[in-house]
């Protein structure tokens, strides 16, 4: 249905006040919709083109890197995040897309044309003469077209602009599981450094304990199977710590890698393992932090609005929209000859009657969609009260085994130093000092493992709140362990 309320078209030229008036009759009335969506034109466009400055670029330096230096550098060149970005920039595109249905559209057209022939009775005249022909037609002018009313279309408008709130979001929580990826690598890349220097001291001690032996044998204290076990032993531990040597080297690569930093360069960690001792937190604390700061149900929860939106609009398409068209331009045989100005300025409004079932079927399509979200948000607040109970009993059981391992690690070099005193003493021979060397290295082994898993869970801690970025490594110069 369309209702015609107003059509004029004239043969004369239109006079430059009355040409005046119907310019700013149509802008004021294609700014209706668009101020009804927004509150201001300025504050329109600053949302859909907001102004920013470029961020100056970081220098990629690896001598000595700490953990914000790789999470800075993995931020910035990272593949989740340059992807988390563009797609803000493509729901800023289908916003601008929705709000190009509310503004006004102008567009501007000329054509000249040879007609040879033109049968009127053709076209329902009756005259003598049914053949006219050859003749000339030209035309340019400009048409302006503007809603008027249009629920539907004010409602994608907002779906699109809550749209783009869910992209910040998920660009933000892309940030954060970059910022836990590079936490990893560095952990992992601190790990391999302590097993490296376990490995280390390790040898080492091998090799002192080979002097002994040697020096042992020469007094005729300890035999030649003295000096062969010994002898393994060292061969044994710089095995090991060539394979430790590797490990790092693999490790560093896997950061540099993470931070997109190149790979020619030598790599230097800042920060180191230690043990931290921060207090412990209460379940509902935790809770309560996590329920404000994570992400997800931030981007749940929008999405949830967004659908509504678009639910809004598909039961709009039942209502009727109300849209202003018009045009003003020249009209004649060429742009010369029998030129007038013409024009016309039309109102009418539209309604659907029958469609085919298609609006029910985008009302149940989009009710649909946005079920599912509500669902998905209910099950996501279960899963967030799992991850927080998880990562805090995690924490508590590694902060145990940081203690444990501790203890074990200094007991082993009591037993090796008695080993060492009862052989030196002629007492034995050094199969206990083997052994009490290889308790102390596996001793070494799970401290630095034990730290390990201890930071993992204060960073699985951290990210099971929406708080990835408040983890924190003390520098290595500050280590007091």
């Amino acid at each position: 249905m369309k209702l015609l309320f107003r059509n004029v078209r004239k043969s004369r030229r239109f006079s430059p006040r009355g040409l005046k008036t119907l310019t700013l009759v149509l802008l004021m009335l294609g700014m209706i919709p668009a101020l009804y969506a927004e509150a201001s034109w300025s504050g329109f466009f600053e949302k859909i083109f907001p102004a920013g400055k470029e961020k100056p670029r970081a220098e990629a330096r690896a001598e000595s890197l700490s953990l914000q230096d790789v999470i800075n550098f993995a931020l910035r060149n990272n593949l989740l995040t340059k992807l988390a970005l563009e797609e803000i920039e493509a729901a800023k595109g289908q916003k601008l897309q929705a709000a190009s249905e509310l503004l006004p559209h102008v567009e501007a057209g000329i054509s000249q044309a040879r007609v040879g022939r033109m049968n009127l009775e053709a076209m329902g005249f009756k005259t003598n003469q049914p053949l006219i022909g050859p003749f000339n037609t030209f035309d340019a002018r400009f048409r302006l077209t503007q809603t008027i009313f249009d629920l539907s279309a004010i409602s994608r408008f907002q779906a699109g602009s809550t749209e783009v709130k869910v992209k910040q979001y998920e660009e933000e929580f892309a940030k954060q599981k970059v910022i836990l990826e590079a936490s990893l690598a560095y952990l992992g890349a601190l790990q391999s450094q302590g097993r490296y220097k376990a490995a280390e001291a390790d040898a080492k001690l091998a090799k002192r304990l080979l002097d002994q032996a040697n020096h042992q044998h020469e007094a005729q204290i300890a035999t030649g199977v003295d000096v062969a076990r010994a002898t393994t032993r060292d061969a044994e531990e710089t095995y090991l710590l060539q394979q430790a040597s590797m490990g790092v080297s693999e490790a560093y690569l896997q950061v540099q890698r993470v931070a997109g930093l190149p790979y020619g360069e030598d790599l230097g960690l800042s920060d180191a393992l230690s043990y931290l001792g921060e207090p412990e937190m209460s379940k509902d604390e935790a809770l309560d932090l996590a329920e404000t700061h994570r992400l997800e149900i931030r981007i749940l929860s929008d999405g949830i609005r967004a659908e509504n939106y678009l639910l809004r609009a598909a039961k709009s398409e039942m209502l009727p929209k109300v849209g202003l068209s018009g045009d003003y331009g020249l009209s004649g045989n060429t742009p010369r000859q029998n030129d007038r100005a013409t024009g016309q300025i039309v109102a009418g409004a539209t309604m659907p009657l029958f469609e085919g079932g298609k609006i029910w079927g985008a009302i149940k399509e989009a009710s649909s969609r946005k079920r599912q979200l509500e669902q998905k948000l209910a099950d996501f607040k279960r899963q967030i009260e799992e991850d927080v109970h998880l990562a805090l009993l995690k924490i508590k059981t590694e902060r145990q085994q940081v203690h444990t391992s501790r203890s074990i690690l200094e007991l082993a070099e009591k037993e090796l130093k008695m080993a060492q005193d009862r052989f030196g003493a002629g007492l034995g021979d050094n199969v206990e000092v083997i052994a009490a060397q290889t308790t102390l290295a596996r001793a070494r082994d799970t401290y630095v493992s034990a730290l390990t898993s201890y930071h993992v869970a204060r960073l699985n801690l951290s990210f099971a709140l929406g708080q990835t970025g408040s983890f924190y490594l003390k520098k290595a110069d500050q280590e007091k362990e």
